[in-house]
């Protein structure tokens, strides 16, 4: 068992789906959880690849006539597919323990692989202070719907199960979105006069 190192027995029934269980029942609860943790750090690190969601940045500012501004930064497109150059597991990172470290030239991706909890804000402020991108892959239902390793990786793959915890990027753009909309606040300003 993947979780708390018990023998495991092929169950090869004609009712369920072929699976393994315990040889001898044994109190393991967490033996789902590090099954889809470990199938989805295999499927990733051997694809090297993920198709990830968009990232904006929002921003609203008032003028001196209460009249909203709203501008958006688009950090990363929707559905850009990421091929990485190297992909490791459970690796250290400024503190912080990644399910998987990928790596695409010198641009560095925390994955995390949820299944039973998500990343605390602490951890989130931790991946902000370091300054470096991090995703979730929510696979919380996975149990229920995945029968082979291709059903798992369009799961994992699936841009709406995945969700930006943070990206390096994010400081750069939420400045360049701030100038821009003061910009468009003072020629308001300007026009008021």
């Amino acid at each position: 068992c993947p979780a708390c190192g018990a023998p495991l027995t092929a169950a090869k029934g004609s009712v369920r789906q072929h699976h393994f269980r315990h040889a001898v029942e044994v109190e393991c609860e967490g033996a789902a959880e590090s099954a889809i943790h470990l199938a989805a750090k295999q499927l990733i690190r051997e694809r090297r690849q993920l198709t990830l969601p968009q990232y904006v940045l929002r921003k609203t500012l008032s003028d001196s006539k209460r009249r909203m501004h709203r501008d958006t930064e688009i950090v990363i497109p929707d559905e850009t597919t990421r091929t990485f150059d190297s992909v490791a597991e459970e690796c250290e990172v400024h503190g912080m323990r990644a399910d998987l470290l990928a790596v695409e030239g010198n641009r560095p991706l925390m994955i995390e692989i949820r299944y039973m909890h998500p990343v605390d804000e602490e951890k989130r402020a931790k991946i902000q202070a370091a300054n470096i991108s991090a995703i979730e892959i929510d696979l919380s239902d996975v149990s229920d719907h995945v029968s082979d390793w291709a059903s798992l990786w369009l799961m994992i793959n699936d841009p709406a199960r995945i969700t930006w915890l943070y990206d390096s990027r994010e400081k750069e753009a939420r400045a360049l979105l701030e100038k821009r909309l003061s910009a468009l606040i003072a020629t308001s300003e300007h026009e008021y006069d």
